[in-house]
């Protein structure tokens, strides 16, 4: 669910520019910095933020209620 969740860059590679090292093998090409595309990461986080937008709005909307069906009402005054 977080890979789903992410703009394809990891966080480090934002802020720095580059992957940060690790005890896993990398090639010295891969930790050298590499400047994300800010076009992809601001489309990818657009795409991202409509795609959150609706999936609440689907859920949280107001139902509809047919005429002369009982509804509960809160008293809004307290």
């Amino acid at each position: 669910m977080a890979y789903r969740a992410t703009l394809g860059y990891s966080p480090a590679e934002l802020l720095m520019r580059r992957n940060l090292r690790t005890t896993l093998t990398r090639t010295k090409t891969q930790l050298k910095p590499r400047t994300p595309d800010e076009k992809t990461v601001k489309r990818n986080d657009k795409k991202l933020k409509e795609s959150q937008r609706l999936s609440y709005n689907e859920c949280h909307r107001a139902r509809e209620q047919n005429s002369g069906a009982l509804v509960w009402i809160t008293d809004l005054d307290r």
